[in-house]
């Protein structure tokens, strides 16, 4: 780029590079994200407790990270209709415990030896719902308890099942999940930033470098004309001779080439969400410029002053996508394919 002097033309250059020194940035700051949250999943890892002391615990006992090595799964004692998630009744080797689990992760228990080979499950505590309360008890009266055992009600289901249950559906939330998350947002966010940088990058240097000296001088003194438009939000130029586009990729074209000209929208549910202007060249190409996509008085009035401009420098460009004139580009393009 040591041969372009055009501040336009270097500030929209560097406009790309600065694209790699950002996706950089965020790309190492993925890093710092994992770190704190691996050091915060180890901490949150040593505070796990066993749901027993949980519910023994008089203090708070919601929202903690919990585990239990179960011994036993009953079938589904509780399901709601609007999931296949459910409670069930787990115990280990001294207490009952309510659970909620995933149908297939309990389908995945129920298929092994929990007696031989107890399970440990992780999970967040929950309070019990009354409604689970109920069913509950009215599972264990029937299913639960020998012939002549006593029953229990309301005022003893604490006693056996305590007054909390482990939601394993549930990740437990803390600092650590935040990390984690922004540390993957932040890697992808970083590579794809970087990947797009250098893309824009090279492609924009190797279009500067395909022109001449006499070329290049010629764009950069016509850019730096009073006669010429500069339209900052649609890095779009209009000299005298040129149209330049100081987009991701630059292109300067000459009006006298410009072969053809007509309007390109593009609408959602009826609703036009950006408009266009395409344009195809004596080469046999086509390329969009001028794309808009909010239709205010300012994009309007741009948009028709990139259109007319073009026009009014070229007499015989064919507007319009019509029939006769897409004949008439195809064969350009047919002999721009045959001449190269």
């Amino acid at each position: 780029m040591n041969r372009v002097k055009n501040e336009k033309i270097l500030k929209a250059y560097k406009g790309n590079v600065r694209l790699i020194i950002i996706g950089v940035v965020i790309f190492l700051l993925s890093f710092v994200f994992f770190y704190l949250g691996s050091a915060q999943d180890s901490k949150d890892t040593s505070n796990i407790v066993y749901l027993n002391e949980l519910i023994e615990n008089r203090e708070e006992k919601t929202g903690k990270k919990a585990y239990l090595n179960i011994s036993y799964l009953s079938p589904k004692v509780v399901v709601y209709d609007d999931t296949t998630d459910a409670y069930y009744v787990a115990a280990d080797d001294n207490y009952y415990y309510l659970v909620y689990m995933k149908e297939s992760e309990a389908n995945k228990l129920l298929n092994k030896d929990l007696s031989s080979n107890p399970e440990k499950i992780i999970g967040s505590s929950k309070t019990i719902p009354m409604d689970v309360e109920k069913i509950t008890i009215e599972a264990y009266n029937k299913y639960f308890i020998d012939e002549g055992d006593e029953k229990i009600d309301v005022t003893s289901f604490y006693g056996v099942f305590g007054d909390v249950y482990l939601d394993t559906t549930d990740s437990y939330s803390s600092l650590a999940s935040i990390y984690m998350l922004l540390g993957v947002c932040s890697f992808f966010t970083g590579i794809l930033l970087l990947i797009l940088g250098v893309v824009f990058t090279s492609r924009f240097k190797k279009n500067i470098n395909s022109l001449s000296e006499y070329d290049l001088g010629k764009i950069e003194g016509e850019m730096s004309d009073s006669n010429s438009f500069f339209y900052c939000n649609n890095k779009l130029c209009l000299t005298p001779n040129y149209l330049v586009m100081l987009d991701n990729k630059f292109s300067a074209y000459l009006y006298k080439d410009i072969v053809w000209i007509f309007p390109f929208e593009q609408r959602y549910n009826g609703i036009r969400t950006n408009k266009a202007i395409k344009i195809g060249t004596n080469d046999g190409k086509i390329y969009m410029i001028a794309n808009m996509g909010v239709a205010t008085k300012t994009m309007q009035a741009i948009y028709d002053e990139v259109w007319n401009t073009i026009i009014a420098n070229n007499q015989s460009i064919k507007v319009g996508y019509l029939p006769e004139n897409i004949t008439y580009f195809n064969e350009i393009k047919k002999n721009a394919k045959y001449n190269k």
